[in-house]
């Protein structure tokens, strides 16, 4: 099974924002949109689908981890939704698993795939993030760490 999260927003404003207070206006209008999709509410529905259909294997696409943080402290960034523990934690409230059975890997190979099958895994984040782009006072140019 397949499933397209959906990241929650529309990310234009963001490429289009003028120079200035336009890149943080832009953010906040985003920001807002990624509230109003509810993502806590789709992944109750999401997990009752992965449930029901009780597939091997499901591979989640734009699964999206939004952090907030004050404009003058973005040492204080935390997570305001983490997309992939809120469908964990929505799976785990319909599928009991096992202790530490969301925890680990998917060993290679297919006898040891099969020897998995019906447990939940949860994948590795492997992205990097590229650094965080600092808003800069007007007329100066964006640095991005």
């Amino acid at each position: 099974m397949t499933y397209n999260l959906y990241l929650g927003a529309d990310l234009a404003p963001l490429f289009a924002a003028p120079p200035g207070p336009g890149p943080v206006a832009a953010a906040g209008q985003v920001y807002n949109q990624v509230v109003q999709t509810d993502f806590p509410a789709r992944a109750e529905v999401i997990a009752r689908e992965i449930v029901e259909e009780s597939p091997a294997v499901v591979g989640l696409q734009e699964v999206a981890l939004w952090q907030t943080a004050p404009l003058g402290d973005p040492a204080a960034l935390r997570p305001a939704y983490d997309f992939l523990e809120i469908l964990l934690a929505e799976l785990r409230a319909r599928r009991p698993l096992p202790a530490g059975g969301d925890q680990r890997e998917l060993p290679g190979g297919a006898a040891d795939q099969r020897r998995h099958a019906g447990q939940l895994h949860r994948p590795r984040r492997d992205h990097r993030p590229i650094g965080s782009a600092q808003v800069p006072a007007q007329g100066v140019a964006p640095r991005v760490p």
